[in-house]
């Protein structure tokens, strides 16, 4: 069966592209209002992930709030230019969940949730977040007809990692040691305990 790309409602569009691309990275967004009391924004992103490592980026796709309204996320993070992703694993799966709930501007999700943050090159971290990763912002571009986006680029500044998930041969962690989560369709979850081993093959290719 061909499906019409341009044809389909944005819903469609939206269930085919969750649905298959699976699984799918969730950063757990941590940013801080500047002005007035400072509070903290946590909300978790599952159109995120991995861009490069020199320097070391990650991307951010955010979507419109109702009535075209930037989210709380979004205009946090471009007034002070600073977001932090918090690896969530498996001990702050149904935190992480909570925080995805509607909150009004001035109320902050960790408090509310009881979701404790620490300092963290100049914003903050989930504590209980094993991994972390500071990033400032350096690019941002618009897409989408009637459901905007914006896609965030940012450079990571720092990472916070928990030393018993370090490696004996460096900074490197022992991902057998993680227990990520990842988002899978509609309100499905995948958890990263099941690992499969594959060697790439020696030898250079004819591309």
């Amino acid at each position: 069966m061909r499906i019409d790309a341009a044809t389909i409602s944005v819903k469609d569009a939206y269930a085919l592209l969750t649905t298959v691309v699976v699984p799918r990275p969730i950063g757990w967004i941590t940013t801080v209002d500047s002005g007035g009391d400072g509070h903290v924004n946590l909300a978790p992103f599952s159109y995120f992930n991995a861009l490069c490592s020199d320097p070391p980026m990650v991307t951010l796709s955010i979507v419109d709030g109702r009535g075209g309204v930037p989210k709380d996320t979004l205009r946090l993070m471009q007034a002070t230019g600073l977001f932090c992703v918090n690896l969530v694993e498996e001990h702050d799966l149904e935190r992480m969940n909570q925080t995805s709930a509607e909150l009004p501007p001035s109320e902050s999700e960790a408090v509310h949730f009881g979701i404790e943050t620490v300092p963290f090159e100049g914003g903050v971290r989930v504590a209980s977040a094993r991994v972390a990763m500071a990033c400032r912002v350096v690019e941002q571009h618009r897409y989408g007809r009637a459901a905007k986006v914006t896609l965030v680029i940012g450079e990571v500044l720092a990472f916070h990692v928990d030393e018993g998930l370090l490696t004996g041969s460096g900074v490197a962690v022992d991902g057998a040691l993680l227990s990520p989560v990842s988002r899978l369709d509609g309100p499905h979850y995948g958890l990263g305990a099941r690992r499969v081993t594959l060697h790439r093959p020696t030898g250079r290719s004819g591309s």
